[in-house]
């Protein structure tokens, strides 16, 4: 009995590596927008943070900006079930939807 799945080891091997190039540089901007949303947050209600910024803190911080990256880690999951799916023609034409939205949607405010 020959194994014909789409989850060969290759395979597999080949949909995380695209999906790796694909999602990580955007991390950095992921990355990025939450620190200036803290950094916003912080800097427009700072009489309120004043007394809560200390060492202790700065441990929760790091522990929250470990879990946002493992949160954000979760896309290769549905990375891998869109693509082994037997819908993935329509994932894939829902994707490209979705782009050529996004691309309007900053054209138009362009």
């Amino acid at each position: 009995m020959k194994n014909e799945s789409n989850t060969k080891p290759g395979r597999l091997a080949e949909i995380m590596g695209c999906a790796w190039r694909y999602w990580e540089p955007r991390r950095l901007a992921y990355n990025g927008t939450l620190a200036l949303v803290a950094l916003g947050w912080l800097a427009f209600t700072w009489p309120h943070f004043r007394p809560a910024l200390n060492f202790r803190a700065a441990g929760t911080i790091a522990v929250l900006a470990v879990l946002a990256n493992v949160c954000y880690s979760a896309v290769y999951l549905a990375e891998l079930a869109a693509r082994v799916s037997p819908a993935r023609t329509v994932f894939r034409l829902a994707a490209r939807h979705a782009a050529c939205a996004g691309a309007g949607n900053v054209l138009d405010r362009g």
